[in-house]
């Protein structure tokens, strides 16, 4: 219901862990049901910007979807986990909830083998954006990790 409700000339998805353990026909339906253009190791390009999605993957096995698109433009991902193997671009992912915060600054635990828990990070020639999102995992409470949309223009 939310998602029918974004007014926008296009909108793009990718799929996350969750959208496969509660059953990815069905989400994959309905996001399509809502305009979503759902990108499954995919590029498109729409008014002169590329973009790259990246699915997930239970295996975590990121340098192999990166090997096989050589990622561009705007990346999205479910994993900020894929930015170590992307070599340039702009790479937007959520999937840690922000962490575990103790405050701002202090981060208890991510779920990111790398450390990427939420904000702006710069790994070599790529941006990464880890939003905290709206969701949350197993208690409905997020101290330090308010949730977030990510609107860009």
């Amino acid at each position: 219901k939310f998602l029918s409700n974004i007014d926008a000339k296009y909108k793009i998805a990718v799929l996350g862990n969750h959208d496969y353990w509660r059953g990815i026909k069905e989400v994959i339906r309905c996001v399509e049901e809502c305009d979503f253009i759902v990108l499954s190791d995919e590029k498109i390009n729409l008014m002169g910007i590329t973009f790259t999605g990246i699915d997930w993957d239970d295996d975590e096995n990121w340098s192999s979807h990166v090997s096989k698109i050589s990622p561009s433009g705007l990346i999205l991902a479910h994993s900020p986990d894929v930015a170590p193997f992307v070599n340039s671009g702009f790479i937007l992912a959520g999937h840690t909830h922000g962490g575990v915060a103790f405050s701002q600054r202090f981060t208890l635990h991510t779920n990111s083998k790398f450390g990427f828990s939420r904000g702006m990070y710069k790994i070599q020639n790529a941006f990464l954006y880890v939003s905290r999102g709206l969701g949350y995992v197993i208690l409905p409470v997020r101290p330090f990790s308010i949730p977030e949309i990510v609107i860009l223009y």
